[in-house]
Order: C-alpha cells, then sequence, then structure tokens
C-alpha cells in the first residue's frame, strides 16, 4: 500500500473557494477530505485491515452512515505527505480549520452550486492521537449522491504525493485551480484579478500593488510549479488590462513534452552535451536509490536545459519531504 498513488477527487467549487489556508493546512484538509471519501467509498478487505474496529459495513445503507470520521494523525501524515510534521502543530492547524469560512465554487464551474457559504471543518477533536471530525453537511449530502449517482459536479484529480513537493500556500492553491481546466478543449478562462486573489487567499491588505502581486505571489507561484518535477505542464500567463489597468489573468498551460521539444531546438550541441555531462554527475552524487536515480535520469532528460543549481534544488526538496517513489 505504501507505493500506492494516492488521488483525491476535489470538487472544482471546492478549489475555487476563498479559504485563507496556510500550505499546511491545505495539505492536510486534503489529507482529511481524501480520507473522508475514502472511508465512504472504499470496499474491499483492504479498507478493514487499515481500519480494524471501523463499524463501516459494505451491506449498511448509505443512509444509515453518519457524517463522522477518524483518522490517526500519524495515518493523516503519510497521506498528506507531512512525515516531518510533529502531532502537536498537525493538531493546532486541524482545529484551526474550524473556524475557517469559506465561499464555494467562486469561478462558478459547477453550474448546479451557484453560491455556498460553510465552514471549513464544522467539528473536530483530537484525542490520544486520533483525530475525530464532520464535513459540511451539505458537502456530506453531495459526497453520498456521488456515490450513489455518480459525479454531480466538475472535479480535478489531486495527486497527494505531487502537493507534498509545495511549499507556498500560493502555488499548491493556484496548481489545483489550473489542474482542474487542464486538458480542457476550451482552456482555460481569463481569471478576474479580484476573484484570482480571493481563491489564492490574499488578504485586501496584501500585495496592494499589482506589482507586487506579480512579482512576489504570481511569478513565485508559477516558478514552483514548473520547476515540481511530478507535474506533465508548463504555465505561463498574459496580463489582461482595461486601458492601462490590470483586471485580469489568463493562464496558458502548455504540455511539457511539448516544451521539451522547442526546447532542444534553441541549445546549440556542445553546451547541450556539457549541461547532459554536468548533469549526469550530478544524478551519481544525490541519488542514494535506484529508484530515485531511475526517476532523476528521467527528469533530467526531459529536461536538458536545466541547471546543476536548480536540479540541486529538485533535489533537496525531494530529500527533506522523503517522498516514497
Amino acid at each position: 500500500m505504501k507505493n500506492q498513488e494516492l488521488i483525491l477527487y476535489k470538487e472544482s467549487g471546492l478549489i475555487e473557494c476563498d479559504a485563507p489556508l496556510t500550505v499546511l493546512q491545505e495539505k492536510l484538509y486534503n489529507g482529511l477530505l481524501y480520507h473522508a471519501r475514502k472511508t465512504m467509498f472504499y470496499r474491499g478487505e483492504e479498507y478493514w485491515q487499515e481500519n480494524p474496529g471501523s463499524n463501516y459495513s459494505n451491506d449498511v445503507s448509505y443512509d444509515h452512515i453518519k457524517n463522522k470520521f477518524e483518522i490517526s494523525l500519524n495515518e493523516l501524515a503519510r497521506i498528506s505527505n507531512n512525515k516531518t510534521i510533529n502531532s502537536s502543530e498537525a493538531q493546532a492547524r486541524i482545529v484551526e480549520l474550524m473556524s475557517i469560512k469559506a465561499e464555494y465554487n467562486i469561478l462558478q464551474k459547477d453550474k448546479n452550486n451557484e453560491w455556498t457559504s460553510f465552514v471549513l471543518i464544522p467539528e473536530v477533536s483530537v484525542v490520544g492521537g486520533r483525530v475525530f471530525y464532520s464535513l459540511p453537511p451539505w458537502y456530506f449530502e453531495k459526497l453520498k449522491l456521488w456515490k450513489i449517482k455518480g459525479s454531480p459536479a466538475p472535479f480535478a484529480k489531486v495527486n497527494m504525493k505531487v502537493q507534498s513537493l509545495f511549499n507556498s500556500r500560493y502555488a499548491l492553491r493556484l496548481y489545483q485551480v489550473l489542474l482542474d481546466f487542464y486538458g480542457s478543449p476550451y482552456g482555460i478562462p481569463t481569471i478576474d484579478l479580484a476573484e484570482l486573489r480571493r481563491i489564492l487567499g490574499i488578504t485586501i491588505k496584501k500585495f496592494k500593488r499589482f506589482i507586487d502581486f506579480k512579482k512576489n505571489c504570481l511569478k513565485q507561484a508559477l516558478d514552483e510549479i514548473n520547476s515540481n518535477p511530478l507535474i506533465n505542464f508548463n504555465v505561463d500567463f498574459v496580463v489582461v488590462r482595461s486601458g492601462r489597468t490590470p483586471t485580469g489573468i489568463k493562464f496558458k498551460i502548455k504540455n511539457k513534452k511539448d516544451d521539451d521539444v522547442n526546447s532542444v531546438h534553441v541549445t546549440d550541441n556542445n553546451t547541450f552535451n556539457q549541461k547532459a555531462k554536468e548533469n549526469q554527475e550530478v544524478i551519481e552524487k544525490w541519488t542514494p536509490t535506484e529508484e530515485l536515480k531511475e526517476l532523476a535520469e528521467k527528469f533530467i532528460a526531459a529536461h536538458p536545459n536545466l541547471s546543476k543549481e536548480k536540479i540541486n534544488e529538485i533535489k533537496d526538496r525531494y530529500l527533506k519531504n522523503n517522498i516514497n517513489i
């Protein structure tokens, strides 16, 4: 089970909410959502092995399943890929979720849900290293409907291992928004600047000047997204203006493979060969396992123009997060 890919099916409206979460809170919240969905949806012997003593039954009608979930702090850390977090910090951040209000579906991608204001986690307690929590009642009913009739709303597949590499809350939140539109034949609509700030959890007092928002939030978030080795697309943006006033952002997503083809053409052979030699030396120095070495070789082959400094930066983030490949 350790090497199993953990995917959170997260509704578009929940991605496009304005909860001002820290990066750790976002990761833990996604972990709680993942566990709740798994508890309701998963069937099979592995569920019983992982949840001894659970009163969940394949034969129980979903009308009788209560909006009550339980998970250990250690398991939540594993799901969220936060292996270095201590229990007291995790407990504090989880309890804070009870006081955070949000508005659902800011970009109106979920056409069946015009507007909802809610508390992220209406009830939570931590006893003996275990978290007991419930979901907002309206969202719990939405999950029940999903189980019975299929998805009632658009959603994105958030890879929990990918989210573990993010250090910035702006980058993690923006990644989920972009992922939600990735692959859409209609592309990403222009996002109103005020709505984008809300989705990223930026208060009115922060980054008042657009130049500060662009430099310290938007560009840094995109740099982190584009350098994440587990994400298969690159992102750029265009500022939409009304006269000289910035009013929105138009994001452009491009498959990394397409970018790689173009990048090779602008690199002369001598430079390319030198980079390849340097990068191979980097691989030999920092890959502690054969699995990690194989991943590094694939990543560098796909990104021939990366500098040694950038590769080492990505390496440090891998080892810091202690990711199971």
